[in-house]
Order: structure tokens, then C-alpha cells, then sequence
């Protein structure tokens, strides 16, 4: 992985894991998400596992150079973590029912 392409990612995964702690702990959220947003625990807790599975891509992507290990360690792993973080923050946005 190019250094040009690492200080950006790195820098988008910082800010996502911020915002991921701000939510959790504050329940503050962006103000263009405050009206649609139900649970912003939810919320942090998605964008804190979306910051992981960046981490996760970026450091296999400096470290592992054979493609065959970096996909069955770092790549799957880190798609499968963007997706369950996709859908943590898609239920998020869910109203929760009362019985």
C-alpha cells in the first residue's frame, strides 16, 4: 500500500472511531443524522466496528505482501466487518417498536 493512500485512510478511520465514541458515550450524532436516528448507541457502536475493519485493512495492506494471505486474513475479515457495521448502522435508523 502507497504512503499517499495510508494517511488518508488512517485519517478516515480516526475520525469514524470518534464519532463512533462520541455517539456511544454522548449520544451526539451528526446534525444532518439527529432526525432520522433512533438509537445512536447502535450507531456508534457500527461506525466503532467500521474503524476497526479499516485499521484491519490498512495494516494488512502495509504489512502482507502475498495476495492469497492477505485475502484469506485481512480482507475477508475486514469486508465482513464494513458489512455487519452496514447493517448496525441501517438498524439504527429503525424505529424501535413498543408492545
Amino acid at each position: 500500500m502507497s504512503w499517499y493512500t495510508l494517511v488518508p485512510c488512517a485519517v478516515m478511520a480516526v475520525c469514524t472511531a470518534v464519532a463512533g465514541t462520541a455517539a456511544i458515550r454522548t449520544g451526539w450524532l451528526f446534525p444532518w443524522l439527529r432526525g432520522r436516528l433512533f438509537r445512536p448507541v447502535l450507531f456508534g457502536r457500527g461506525l466503532l466496528v467500521m474503524a476497526a475493519a479499516f485499521v484491519l485493512q490498512l495494516v494488512g495492506g502495509l504489512f502482507i505482501d502475498d495476495p492469497d494471505v492477505r485475502l484469506r486474513i485481512v480482507d475477508t475479515p475486514g469486508i465482513a466487518g464494513l458489512l455487519i457495521s452496514l447493517g448496525m448502522i441501517t438498524m439504527a435508523q429503525v424505529p424501535v417498536r413498543d408492545r
